[in-house]
């Protein structure tokens, strides 16, 4: 960078690696250096969009996701952090139009069947929730749950059992907590709470 400040390429990438170690601040600046020299770079907007959302600066968040789709409206990560964005504000219409994009551009995409799964559970659509939460169950095992709320439910860590109870609170953020088994056959319990990108942090 100090032999070509304004290459694009190298402010872009050493963004992703500070976004790496939680440097969110420091991958902000470089995500907007490379804005600077190369406006139009879709990449670049989704993942400052990612940095300020992690910052805290929601609204300046959406237009760079928002941007990152005027660049490339193919851009299949772009629609799937404006919907889960969008589902946070409440705007229910919006997240669906995104997460049904994602499934559009790829239709293994099974983190977009499970978010329209829970649309369309809000909606009392039924036969749909099913489809897509079965679809989502089918792309990517493990990783979502038909338990009703106030139930007991039981997944796996690796090898290793985990139980769950989780509460409906009317929002799709918020605490999970976990309790898993150690090697003792003891549990540990612990909170895991669901980030912008829908994994658990």
């Amino acid at each position: 960078l100090s032999i070509a400040p304004d290459f694009a390429f190298a402010h872009y990438h050493l963004g992703i690696a500070l976004q790496v170690q939680g440097k969110e601040k420091e991958a902000r600046a470089s995500f907007e250096k490379t804005l600077a020299i190369k406006p139009n770079h879709a990449k670049a907007h989704l993942n400052l969009g990612t940095s300020l959302y992690r910052l805290r600066e929601i609204d300046k968040a959406l237009e760079h996701f928002k941007e990152a789709l005027r660049c490339d409206p193919d851009l299949l990560q772009a629609h799937y952090n404006l919907g889960n964005l969008l589902l946070h504000r409440n705007d229910f219409e919006g997240a669906m139009s995104h997460f049904r994009a994602t499934i559009e551009i790829n239709p293994d995409f099974g983190r977009g069947h499970a978010q329209l799964g829970g649309l369309y559970v809000r909606q009392g659509n039924r036969p749909e929730a099913i489809h897509h939460y079965e679809e989502a169950k089918r792309l990517s095992p493990g990783q979502v749950s038909l338990t009703p709320s106030n139930r007991l439910h039981a997944l796996t860590m690796g090898d290793q059992p985990v139980l769950l109870l989780w509460t409906w609170m009317g929002e799709f953020g918020g605490r999970n907590w976990w309790g898993h088994q150690q090697k003792d056959g003891s549990w540990r319990r612990d909170a895991w709470e669901r980030s912008e990108d829908a994994s658990w942090v």
